[in-house]
């Protein structure tokens, strides 16, 4: 029966494999070269897409059609530090494609990955980190109550109960409080363990710089240290932001920058003192970024007499940013924010995020999303 069944599973594969019509090449799986499995309930497709990025680079490295038989799949994932994520191809190419939910799953060389569970809801094991992460007692209860006032907050949102809402609002701050508390507590018992790095950044910022610090340098040192590197930056961006918003405000003057150009020469703030600068934190990959740029340089050919632009460009690799501004034809100043975190310094909230800033330096007004409000000041301002 066992043979029987393993045949069928075989045919369907081969049959997918030929009537798939995306490109793709899919390792040859054979029992000891299969690292990432699994079972999936309740799942109405025969195929799995599945994404791998690099861990490191954050690049996207790999995408597979995998096929399913009564909701099991197998294949092999490159031996490289990777996150993956998967969701089920719809059956029907009128169909929606149904949206990964959840965080990407870690994958280290010599893992051999088993997921079982539901697309939305899943348990990981056959790696350190996830064996870890099963023994860490407390969280996954504060985890299920969270998940549960999720779920009555969309009900009580789209009813617009407001008390309902505060209420909901109120109570989910004190169980992220205490979600936080509780990884906190894990990472102080168990410094030596994977899941306390990946636990550690999901604090507080201060919490978490704290949590990092108690690891042990095995871990900090191992196969997730450039997962902790990602967290100590995250958490000091977040802190340089939060005391940003303070001084972001009109009348203060901009923070000051040493960044070089799309052709190696070096600017500050202090280049463009004399002019207006309009200051654009923006990324290739960033859809609002992109529908923007035409007006952008519609009010650049106007004005670029009385105000200059600085496309400061955040996320993006060097290569990405170069291809982008070059696709695009920006005729302004073009920087990238490397490593200065500059927009974190300018506290920005979301992308695009636009500083306009008068000749001696001093921040007139910051622009959130596309905004006719920006096009109508610039109006105002040189358009007598």
């Amino acid at each position: 029966m066992v043979s029987m069944q393993k045949h069928a599973y075989s045919i369907v594969k081969k049959a997918l494999l030929s009537l798939s019509g995306l490109t793709f090449v899919l390792s040859s799986c054979t029992e000891s070269s299969v690292n990432f499995s699994g079972t999936l309930a309740s799942v109405d497709s025969d195929t799995l897409l599945v994404f791998v990025d690099d861990m490191k680079t954050q690049e996207h490295i790999r995408k597979d059609t995998v096929p399913m038989y009564n909701g099991k799949f197998e294949l092999q994932l490159p031996a490289t530090a990777a996150y993956v994520r998967f969701v089920p191809k719809p059956k029907s190419p009128n169909s929606a494609m149904r949206m990964i939910s959840g965080k990407p799953i870690m994958f280290f060389p010599g893992d051999k990955l088993t997921v079982e569970g539901s697309v939305d809801h899943y348990r990981v094991s056959g790696s350190e980190l996830y064996d870890d992460l099963a023994k860490c007692k407390g969280i996954e209860e504060v985890q299920q109550k969270i998940t549960g006032l999720n779920q009555a907050f969309m009900q009580v949102y789209k009813e617009q109960n407001k008390e309902k809402i505060d209420s909901l609002k109120g109570a989910l701050r004190i169980l992220d409080k205490q979600l936080k508390e509780v990884k906190f507590e894990a990472i102080k018992a168990n410094p030596n363990s994977m899941a306390s790095a990946f636990l550690s950044a999901d604090l507080n910022p201060e919490q978490g710089l704290e949590a990092i610090r108690l690891l042990s340098e095995r871990v900090k040192k191992g196969p997730m240290a450039s997962y902790i590197e990602k967290a100590v930056m995250t958490y000091n961006r977040r802190l340089i932001s939060e005391k940003a918003k303070l001084n972001v405000v009109p009348g203060n003057q901009a923070p000051d920058f040493k960044l070089k150009t799309i052709e190696g020469n070096e600017v500050t703030l202090a280049s463009f003192k004399g002019k207006h600068l309009l200051v654009d934190f923006w990324g290739t990959w960033c859809g609002w970024c992109v529908k923007g740029i035409p007006d952008m340089k519609k009010y650049y050919a106007k004005y670029n007499k009385q105000i200059e632009f600085l496309g400061v460009d955040c996320r993006d690799t060097e290569e990405k940013w170069r291809a982008g501004v070059a696709q695009h034809q920006l005729p302004w100043v073009n920087v990238q924010e490397g490593e200065s975190q500059l927009s974190a310094h300018y506290a920005v909230p979301g992308y695009p995020t636009k500083v306009l800033v008068d000749p001696e330096g001093k921040i007139l007004k910051v622009f959130v999303g596309e905004s006719p409000e920006l096009y109508q000041m610039l109006d105002e301002l040189f358009g007598k």
